[in-house]
């Protein structure tokens, strides 16, 4: 069994032990132990993360998209469950007990279709290249995960490491090694996706998405969800068409406001050479700017 289905396949055996759990503390009716085991199960998302970004990305490559694409919709909508229950605290046991059952059939789903498809398709080097992004997005309720001494070896082959070379910019100059440590310390994460709308650089300091670095030099559309993708198409075709060059959106979580920027880069010549994401979290600033608005002294 690959490295990463072994690791899939030993969170959904945590995933069931704690639908099993939350079933009974329903039965029992005990609130706070009901809200206690629905917050344990946010980590869903880690397992959901890894299976969205290290799997169905290299389906999609061999041709195979639908059930990759029907899965990744029904993950989002768990997920959202699961936080607005959450949110409002509203802890109807038929409503938990319909999401807990949607949560086991995406598991079998997983066990039957997803992971026979990928062990099918996917190359010897596939999963060495998952193995080095799995830390990006971290264990589901595991512990102790053994490592991977092949896929070790791997990830120090593929080190980078910076080139001793110099780069002349517009003010100034720097070593390739000054430019890398830089990028690492900006309160921005940057995406480029050049004008075939494929990845082809990211930083990711601050964490708000993950970001494998197998996504590289994928087509964009791979890294979205399926409802999304439309709309990013939309977006880079108004951007190449020159009917746009800008789009702005935050994302209202009142505990991590998050601006996200795309903009169109275009050339001395006005052609149209990618698009710049923007991603930036206000998680830290969202208290100074309440003490603005109640204390307009602190400007």
């Amino acid at each position: 069994t690959p490295y990463l289905i072994q690791i899939l396949k030993d969170e959904n055996l945590e995933l069931l032990k704690r639908i099993k759990a939350l079933n009974n503390a329903l039965e029992l009716d005990k609130s706070e132990e009901i809200e206690k085991k629905l917050l344990d199960l946010k980590q869903l998302k880690k397992h959901y993360g890894k299976k969205e970004e290290l799997i169905m990305p290299y389906l999609y490559a061999a041709g195979i998209e639908g059930p990759s694409q029907v899965m990744w919709g029904v993950d989002d909508e768990i997920l959202k469950e699961l936080s607005k229950i959450l949110r409002t605290k509203a802890f109807d046991p038929h409503t938990i007990q319909a999401l807990l059952d949607r949560m086991k059939e995406m598991v079998f789903k997983e066990e039957k279709i997803l992971f026979p498809l990928a062990i099918d398709h996917m190359k010897p080097e596939d999963w060495l290249e998952t193995y080095a992004d799995i830390q990006e997005f971290g264990y589901a309720w595991l512990e102790d995960v053994p490592v991977w001494e092949q896929g070790e070896e791997w990830k120090k082959e593929h080190a980078y490491t910076p080139e001793s070379i110099k780069i002349s910019l517009p003010n100034g100059e720097l070593s390739l090694s000054q430019l890398v440590e830089i990028f690492q310390y900006l309160p921005i994460d940057l995406t480029f996706i050049d004008e075939n709308d494929q990845l082809r650089f990211f930083t990711n300091e601050g964490k708000v998405f993950s970001r494998p670095h197998s996504a590289l030099n994928r087509k964009v559309f791979d890294c979205h969800p399926p409802q999304l993708i439309p709309v990013v198409q939309d977006m880079l075709e108004t951007f190449k068409a020159k009917k746009n060059d800008r789009v702005e959106r935050w994302i209202p979580n009142p505990e991590r406001p998050v601006k996200v920027v795309y903009q169109a880069l275009y050339d001395s010549q006005d052609r149209y050479i990618g698009t710049l994401e923007m991603v930036q979290s206000f998680e830290h600033e969202k208290n100074i700017l309440r003490s603005f608005q109640t204390d307009p002294k602190e400007l």
